[in-house]
């Protein structure tokens, strides 16, 4: 596992691409998607496939109200040799519906990283299945 540093430098760099995206999911800033998803990459939302990071970032400003926030569990990650790995974790989404309510949505998230050519992991498949709300 020492493609690029070392299985704990993977690890921690898988880390903090969960952390930083759910960042600037909550702060709105689309224009950062580059940093975490490859260029070719598939997000599967509900009934809803976006393919490519400029797709995907439409679909998240489309998505993504200043109301929401999210909150992401530690992926469980499993990284292989060929500079792959896949992860698993929950996104709690919390809102207020038009009467102010708190809304909570839990989600299932399964990843599918890649070391991409500037040699950082990108999510190159994100798929979301919703689990409560």
């Amino acid at each position: 596992m020492d493609f690029r540093g070392g299985f704990l430098a993977d690890l921690l760099a898988l880390q903090l691409l969960h952390t930083n995206l759910a960042h600037c999911l909550n702060n709105r800033r689309f224009s950062n998607m580059r940093d975490f998803f490859s260029s070719d990459a598939v997000l599967e939302q509900d009934t809803e496939v976006f393919v490519g990071v400029d797709n995907i970032t439409r679909g998240l400003q489309q998505h993504v109200s200043p109301k929401v926030r999210f909150l992401f569990g530690a992926p469980y990650v499993s990284i292989q040799e060929s500079g792959e790995a896949t992860g698993q974790s929950l996104r709690i989404t919390y809102s207020t519906d038009k009467q102010g309510a708190v809304v909570v949505v839990v989600d299932d998230v399964r990843d599918r990283y890649r070391v991409d050519k500037d040699d950082r992991w990108r999510i190159a498949l994100r798929s979301v299945t919703r689990i409560v709300g």
